[in-house]
């Protein structure tokens, strides 16, 4: 009875705001630690799978094509060219996004349009490279960095260029003719040039479009 009358008469004190914020503070604090604890294996594991298939990736014969594989892997991001004294507004919005989305088609057309008009050689170059990676069956910009190759570095670079791209798209009877085209009138044409035109007869001659 005695312990009755002295809660009564002393009734317990309730908690200020400033003692529920330290409370909820302490709470949430435990809670991060908790998700922190259980995430870093997952991240770890992660990080360590991510860490494998580069490693199997850089093993394989890619030669220079290794960093656009590994990004079409999802391993690095893209990285385009800087455009030197390009730089713009309108450049730098549509690099932006780009890099924020690889598959916008019409920002890759407007943004080599404008590099086409006022950028260097080396700064077309890269980026028809970099479009290319993305849509590789664009044949029409693989004649043009052939072309580019071959004014900037000679014809054997720009065949190589359709070496490149015929792996990729065996099939496409455009990129053989132009092919065989710019191979016929390189220098030295002569060496392997039938070789050429039978292998091109052999993947698309039965094409109506190769005849």
């Amino acid at each position: 009875f005695g312990s009755r009358r002295s809660c009564a008469l002393f009734p317990r004190a309730k908690p200020t705001p400033a003692v529920n914020a330290h409370h909820e503070a302490m709470a949430t604090e435990s809670s991060e630690s908790s998700e922190r604890e259980l995430l870093c294996p997952m991240k770890d594991a992660a990080e360590e799978e991510r860490a494998a298939g580069i490693n199997r990736l850089k093993e394989g014969d890619f030669g220079r094509d290794l960093p656009l594989v590994l990004r079409a892997c999802g391993f690095t991001q893209l990285e385009l060219p800087t455009f030197g004294q390009l730089q713009s507004e309108e450049v730098m919005a549509l690099s932006a996004s780009i890099v924020a989305n690889p598959r916008n088609f019409d920002a890759w057309i407007a943004l080599m349009k404008l590099v086409e008009s006022s950028g260097t050689d080396g700064e077309k170059c890269e980026l028809y490279e970099h479009f290319l990676s993305e849509f590789p069956l664009c044949w029409g910009y693989w004649k043009r960095l052939a072309d580019l190759q071959t004014r900037t570095c000679g014809s054997e670079s720009g065949l190589n260029v359709y070496v490149k791209a015929l792996k990729l798209a065996p099939a496409c009877v455009d990129l053989w003719v132009h092919y065989c085209q710019a191979a016929a009138s390189a220098d030295g044409a002569e060496d392997g040039l039938r070789e050429l035109f039978e292998k091109a007869v052999e993947t698309v001659g039965s094409d109506w479009r190769a005849f």
